[in-house]
């Protein structure tokens, strides 16, 4: 059966972030700067038998994203199935946030200053201050998660909200169509738990130096508009950086990438048809989603 409205936001919230109370300590902006209903990229990818609509998402929004260009809305219409990363609307919240618990604390008397030097853990001390949180009420978690963290709450105060992402948006729109997850909810929130000490640290102490408010405005403007070149600058700014980035890309973007295709291409064999929604950074690049469906031999064409 599936969950209303109300019930896939929560299941979405802590989906990203268990530590959810936080995000109500800073009512969104409302943005008048994007004027132009959204009209982010979207693919046509066909077969001998199916055809896909595929657009590149985004994980957070506001009211003023929807809804989304006229093209977009008239293709998720003419659909039969709803193809998605997480299917949402069969998570179990708590289960999720166990998952979640398990590997964001540290074991026994361990804690996260222990792992910082005093510069980083002043950094990071000053960082939760600009939200109002006193750093030892979160001394216990791991870096990941409050790489996570700090994300979520910088995506707040520039006015977008996990909640609107456009995943969700599109769930709530779903009506009668058969849903379809390519990952579980346990993966996606604890991916970030999987790399070493070192990678977690060295991911966790560039998002407490970076200009999040900044970034989040031209992901979402390079998002709005289609604007691929500039996406895929973005996404992957990173990977020449630090050769540690390497080991986060492949993990994050192209280990993922194949498998989606993967799946992808199953699908396409059948004679349905498919609204597909996956995050933009895993359609753009030379190692993308849409360069391995191309690869395969189907039909892929940018609209």
């Amino acid at each position: 059966m599936r969950k209303n409205k109300s019930d896939r936001n929560g299941l979405h919230l802590l989906f990203f972030l268990s530590l959810t109370f936080v995000l109500a300590l800073f009512p969104p902006k409302v943005r008048g700067d994007l004027l132009s209903r959204p009209s982010p990229a979207i693919w046509q990818i066909t077969s001998e038998n199916s055809t896909a609509y595929l657009l590149g998402s985004i994980s957070i929004g506001n009211d003023d994203f929807y809804p989304l260009c006229p093209k977009i809305e008239t293709l998720f219409a003419e659909t039969t199935k709803l193809v998605v990363e997480v299917d949402l609307t069969t998570v179990n919240p708590e289960e999720v946030n166990l998952s979640i618990l398990e590997q964001a604390l540290y074991p026994g008397e361990d804690t996260i200053d222990q792992h910082l030097s005093g510069e980083e853990f002043a950094l990071l001390e000053e960082t939760l201050a600009r939200f109002g949180i006193p750093v030892n009420n979160l001394i216990k978690f791991r870096p990941w998660f409050l790489k996570i963290m700090v994300e979520t709450l910088n995506y707040q105060i520039s006015g977008y909200l996990p909640e609107q992402g456009v995943d969700l948006y599109f769930l709530n729109k779903a009506g009668d169509k058969e849903i379809v997850g390519l990952e579980t909810a346990a993966f996606q929130a604890t991916l970030w738990a999987q790399f070493s000490a070192n990678t977690e640290k060295t991911a966790f102490v560039d998002t407490l130096t970076s200009d999040l408010e900044s970034k989040a405005r031209n992901l979402v403007a390079a998002w709005w508009s289609g604007d691929l070149k500039n996406l895929e600058k973005m996404i992957f700014q990173d990977l020449q950086k630090d050769p540690i980035y390497r080991e986060i890309y492949e993990k994050v973007y192209f280990e993922r990438n194949r498998k989606m295709a993967e799946q992808i291409s199953e699908l396409l064999a059948t004679s349905d048809t498919y609204f597909i929604l996956i995050h933009a950074g895993h359609l753009v690049g030379d190692q993308s989603i849409i360069s391995i469906l191309q690869q395969q031999g189907f039909n892929v064409k940018l609209l």
